[in-house]
């Protein structure tokens, strides 16, 4: 009961969040291998390409991820008076 309460907390922990992408690729990977071992190649070839689109999801959202303290807010207001309109015919 120990270890799940351990492995529970592990992945909770924000600085850790990017590890189970990283340790689900690399499960794929090695089934990828396994299957291959027993000679099916159709699913290890598929294995292997849902490892690497893991990967690839991974890096594109460290890559959109923004620090908090690069965000600025900027704020806007009008200094002259909107032109009149034009005079009616």
């Amino acid at each position: 009961m120990k270890l799940a309460t351990l492995l529970a907390s592990m992945l909770k922990f924000a600085p850790l969040a990017g590890v189970r992408t990283y340790v689900a690729a690399a499960g794929l990977v090695g089934l990828s291998v396994y299957q291959l071992s027993q000679g099916q190649v159709e699913q290890a070839v598929q294995s292997f390409t849902i490892a690497l689109g893991l990967l690839g999801l991974r890096e594109r959202i460290e890559a959109q991820t923004v620090p908090a303290t690069t965000v600025t807010t900027v704020t806007t207001t009008a200094t002259e008076p909107a032109p009149p309109p034009p005079p009616a015919l």
